[in-house]
């Protein structure tokens, strides 16, 4: 279980946003949020979500990021296959078995597209931010492109779990070569999702080439943990959680500089 809701008690930041559409290589398209910063215009972000798909926390998530300065961009990726019926993960991976996995990453390429030919957008670069299967994405499109800041938080580097079916790209740890920086990676040390041994391969393998690479493993931490915290103060892990939180929000403004 990843991220399903907001956590109780958790404000969301008021921002400007409205419902858009963006054309996907299909030719069909795309429902996406956009949220954008108190002044108009910002570098460009784009969030990916996990296997839950647009939910209120990454709603809350594009709103954090326009009340930080930030052009935010929430797609639905599963907007071919439907709504869930509830947030239940078994739901959720049935779901994710029947969806094609290189066609959502053409979708994703488009709308980077789109955000960057925004008229709100000041950045050259454009930021990703994912979650989970999210962040297994973001590390995808840094393949892709060569000019994205990629903050992945607890994706997988490794093989999924099941079976091999049609569809399904291949795992990051095979595409070490192809992976552009600057990118940080983020996780923690109690992770039962992820194999930690493929993330620590992951981070051998980049540096080997000189990928601007950081990764950062917070001890005592599980998958999830930024939701899970509520980045409430009263919760045990508020301090790391929101170390995590500040550590991609100061990359993101290192690595995200106006046109």
């Amino acid at each position: 279980m990843c991220h399903p809701d907001i956590p109780d008690g958790t404000a969301t930041p008021t921002v400007a946003s409205e419902e858009i559409e963006i054309e996907v290589p299909s030719g069909e398209r795309m429902p996406a949020l956009l949220a954008t910063p108190a002044g108009g215009s910002g570098p460009g972000v784009l969030i990916i979500s996990d296997f839950y798909g647009r939910s209120p926390f990454y709603e809350h998530v594009a709103a954090r990021l326009a009340d930080a300065g930030y052009v935010a961009l929430l797609p639905e990726p599963f907007f071919r296959e439907g709504p869930l019926e509830s947030h239940d993960g078994d739901l959720a991976r049935a779901r994710v078995r029947g969806w094609d996995q290189g066609r959502a990453l053409a979708d994703f390429l488009a709308c980077l597209d789109a955000l960057s030919a925004r008229e709100e957008v000041t950045s050259s670069r454009l930021g990703t931010v994912g979650f989970c299967l999210g962040g297994t994405f973001v590390m995808h499109l840094a393949c892709e492109s060569d000019d994205l800041a990629s903050v992945c938080f607890y994706g997988n580097p490794g093989t999924p779990p099941g079976p091999p079916r049609a569809g399904a790209l291949p795992p990051l740890t095979d595409r070490v070569n192809e992976v552009n920086g600057p990118a940080i990676g983020i996780w923690g040390d109690a992770e039962t999702v992820v194999d930690l041994a493929d993330v620590e391969q992951f981070r051998t393998s980049l540096e080997a080439r000189g990928v601007d690479y950081q990764q950062l493993i917070y001890p005592g931490l599980g998958h999830g943990f930024i939701a899970r915290s509520g980045l409430d103060p009263a919760n045990p892990d508020y301090e790391l959680a929101s170390d995590a939180w500040d550590k991609a929000m100061g990359f993101l403004a290192d690595q995200l500089s106006p046109r």
